[in-house]
């Protein structure tokens, strides 16, 4: 997604579950299967971090990724919004803790957010908005690696924060990103 179709998206989807669920994605850079999956005893607020079970990555290893302040503010709203489901519908939640939950819920019944759903949805809002077809949820996840290498982030962290098994891995998937970045470096004179 480049910065322009992004906030046409979440402009778009803004003030839904929905939409709250591909900002989380953005900020976080997860994939859907991670996204859908978290709950809420895997994330510590006060370190402001996500540790993923090694159950769920690609990788079959514990990641654990540094949550931004837009990030913990739309885990805030999803925590709150819990809250008000588990106090006014108690048979939904019997027998269960907020810890137990998944982050990502359903809007209008009990249950997880299914990544086929997640997808579903955002394929709609992409043809309302005449997005490219090529846009995936995967894309938000390439967006957020994308647009802290053109900011000069450091790519050892957002390797790690991906979940990459090397740089180099991230190197191929963002060599564009390093390649615009090698050209500005003779304006650096």
């Amino acid at each position: 997604f480049k910065r322009g179709q992004l906030e046409r998206l979440f402009k778009a989807t803004e003030g839904s579950k929905f939409g709250l669920a591909l900002q989380l994605a953005y900020y976080t850079g997860m994939r859907i299967g991670e996204a859908t999956h978290i709950k809420w005893r895997m994330i510590d607020l006060n370190q402001a971090s996500i540790t993923i079970p090694a159950r769920i990555t690609k990788s079959n290893k514990d990641r654990t990724i540094p949550l931004s302040k837009q990030a913990l503010s739309i885990l805030n709203i999803f925590r709150l919004e819990l809250r008000k489901r588990m106090r006014n519908n108690p048979e939904w939640y019997k027998g269960k803790t907020i810890e137990d939950c998944f982050v990502l819920m359903k809007e209008d019944e009990p249950g997880q957010y299914k990544s086929r759903s997640i997808q579903d949805r955002l394929s709609n809002v992409k043809l309302e908005l005449e997005l490219p077809k090529e846009l995936t949820f995967h894309s938000l996840r390439h967006s957020f690696a994308t647009h802290i290498l053109e900011k000069n982030g450091n790519i050892y962290a957002v390797s790690k924060i991906l979940g990459h098994s090397s740089t180099e891995v991230t190197s191929r998937y963002y060599d564009h990103t390093t390649t615009m970045a090698y050209k500005d470096q003779v304006n650096l004179l």
